[in-house]
């Protein structure tokens, strides 16, 4: 009997450890750690999950452009479904607790697909979250790559598809603007003809078609990435001022809202917990080899035009999102039957594909002391481009310059303190990678 005691003390004490541990994973809304919390959660279907709202707080009150737009945070607390791409995929949304410290508690059918849901602070939608209900594990189902010894993850599915069969949309996933957490619904079928509305039907809770659906606005703000949270339904297109960029009616770009200043996975990545978008030098090492090239993992999904979010070359073309920028635009990769460019680059607006990869800090792709741009300058001269060796320790580095295209334009070695990296351009951008023998790289863009 007295064992029997003891057992179930000890089983109490557990249970109650594991209560107060828990409580003790959940970040307080000042922690920058609230801020580190995923925007997507994978579901399996027929189950629940609970998620915390503190990152509902937390961003209005961290984030010193959102701080600026004096959020008030007073107000009572709801959560709801905002819209779901499958009939009876979700069964019941609820908030469990009060404040900062509530969860919300997401009740799925067994169906499959995706549905964003936010939390709404005195009436007002102040956060959201992907939930993608599939029975997919991309734990276990994996690709692995290699790539100058070093093992890379990728998923095996884009992020939001519901199939792993490359012949039908229900592979596409769904589409994002760069940097922005919340998702697009994806194609609902496979159409090659150009800027089509072919998006997949959203529903509301009870299953009936959302008539406004996707709202299509230009970018009046200043600081737009408030009214991209507030608005997760809304797709923004820039304009010429602001190189095509959601984030701001002017040239103001923001290049951390993936990928953080020393490489982390940024507060807006919209992957699950656990992984996250590939940067640019880490992007489908698979694909750099020619003679390996495989496209069959990576279905065509098309892309959301930045001027307009309608749907442009489904099951023609596929363009999957790094979380690079570059300058103005984004690296992405680009695919077709006939031709594979990881280094493309284009507007932030576009609504891409997203193929996640193993949550690791990779870096940022940007050369360390040895080759920093304090020690090798580049400029560019009229119609050529030229490096400053300012230390002999960069004398032998390999320069390659790419144009905006992802195209080898030339290659050359640091011979001196001044060399000529490429001669005889076009006018626009390039560029300019520098290796070491240390296989540290730095990348300027030149323009």
């Amino acid at each position: 009997m007295k064992k029997d005691l003891h057992q179930l003390a000890l089983i109490i004490a557990f249970i109650i450890g594991g209560i107060f541990n828990l409580s003790a994973q959940i970040p307080d809304s000042t922690s920058p750690d609230a801020l580190k919390l995923p925007n997507a959660y994978i579901v399996n279907p027929g189950s629940d999950i609970s998620i915390p709202v503190v990152k509902a707080y937390a961003i209005w009150t961290q984030i010193e452009s959102l701080v600026n737009t004096n959020p008030d945070l007073s107000g009572g607390i709801t959560a709801e479904l905002l819209w779901q791409d499958n009939q009876s995929l979700i069964s019941s949304v609820s908030l469990q607790g009060n404040g900062k410290t509530a969860n919300i508690k997401i009740t799925t059918n067994n169906n499959k697909g995706n549905a964003v849901i936010g939390v709404k602070i005195g009436g007002i939608i102040r956060y959201s979250w992907h939930i993608w209900v599939t029975d997919y594990d991309p734990e276990s189902q994996n690709i692995k790559y290699i790539a100058d010894g070093e093992e890379l993850f990728f998923m095996s599915m884009n992020l939001g598809a519901t199939t792993g069969s490359y012949e039908t949309a229900d592979s596409f996933g769904l589409l994002y603007q760069f940097g922005r957490k919340d998702p697009f619904p994806g194609a609902g079928s496979i159409l090659e003809n150009n800027y089509n509305d072919i998006g997949r039907t959203i529903y509301d809770i009870d299953n009936n078609v959302l008539s406004q659906g996707i709202k299509y606005e230009n970018v009046v703000e200043t600081n737009n990435l408030a009214n991209a949270i507030l608005n997760p339904l809304n797709y923004y297109s820039g304009n010429d001022m602001n190189g095509k960029d959601w984030y701001s009616s002017n040239p103001l770009h923001n290049d951390t809202l993936w990928c953080g200043t020393a490489g982390e996975k940024g507060i807006f990545d919209p992957s699950p917990e656990g992984w996250r978008i590939p940067p640019a030098h880490k992007m489908y090492p698979n694909l750099l080899n020619e003679a390996e090239q495989n496209m069959s993992g990576y279905p065509k999904s098309g892309s959301r035009d930045f001027s307009n979010g309608l749907f442009f070359m489904t099951g023609d073309y596929g363009m999957y999102w790094s979380s690079t920028a570059n300058s103005s635009l984004a690296y992405y990769m680009f695919l077709s039957d006939l031709l594979v460019q990881t280094k493309s680059s284009h507007y932030r607006s576009n609504g891409y594909s997203v193929r996640c990869i193993k949550d690791l800090n990779y870096g940022t792709g940007i050369g360390n002391e040895e080759l920093s741009k304090h020690r090798i300058n580049v400029f560019s001269d009229k119609n050529t481009i030229m490096a400053n060796a300012i230390d002999e320790s960069c004398y032998g580095c390999l320069a390659s310059v790419y144009n905006t295209q992802g195209n080898l334009v030339a290659k050359t070695k640091i011979i001196g303190s001044h060399t000529i990296l490429a001669s005889n351009l076009t006018t626009g951008l390039y560029i300019v990678e520098i290796a070491g023998s240390n296989k540290c790289t730095t990348k300027l863009l030149v323009k």
